[in-house]
């Protein structure tokens, strides 16, 4: 008798785990079409549910870290979710440019000097070399003469913009090139 119990208690708690993975692969997929229709609110509430079910879901975070950070009233929250994401996945490039590009604009160099140093494995040193160069323009204003720093933005602005685009604005507006950011940000929002 006992071990028909044993048997009963298995199979409940193999039938319940399904029952929520289940759950959550659902949540997921409604979650996902409801971001390709642009309705990011919505996606998001599907997203926090999944985190109720299971608070580690590594998509889960990730999807809602980026839906936050495109607010800048929300961007600490935005890295809250996407360290919960890195924890689980921490070679994942997308979570790790958009964790660079978030404490560059907060101006947390030392946390992207830790973040340089355990993600060295997974960045090529073309990518160090990106992210140490925008926070050193960032946090360091006219620490290159104008003639580099001019130099500079014009060899790196399309690779630059495009990978980490507040944080090259930043980097502009701090070499006193408000206007040259200002008019690339017009562009940006143009989808240009």
């Amino acid at each position: 008798m006992p071990q028909k119990k044993f048997k009963l208690l298995v199979f409940i708690l193999l039938f319940s785990s399904l029952s929520y993975c289940g759950r959550e692969k659902a949540l997921e997929k409604n979650a996902l079409e409801l971001e390709k229709e642009g309705k990011k609110e919505e996606a998001f509430y599907y997203y926090t549910r999944i985190l109720k079910i299971n608070d580690s879901s590594f998509s889960a975070n990730k999807k809602l870290g980026f839906i936050l950070s495109e607010s800048i009233d929300s961007l600490q929250v935005a890295i809250s979710y996407l360290e919960k994401a890195r924890h689980e996945n921490s070679d994942d490039k997308e979570i790790l440019a958009k964790l660079f590009d978030l404490y560059l604009i907060l101006g947390e160099t030392e946390k992207v000097k830790k973040m340089l140093y355990d993600a060295r494995k997974s960045l090529s040193q073309d990518e160090a070399t990106m992210i140490t160069e925008l926070m050193d323009c960032i946090s360091e204003p006219g620490s290159k003469n104008a003639k580099q720093m001019k130099v500079f933005m014009e060899e790196k602005e399309n690779l630059y913009f495009k990978i980490f685009p507040r944080p090259y604005l930043l980097c502009l507006q701090s070499q006193n090139l408000s206007d040259k950011a200002l008019s690339l940000a017009k562009k940006r929002k143009e989808g240009k």
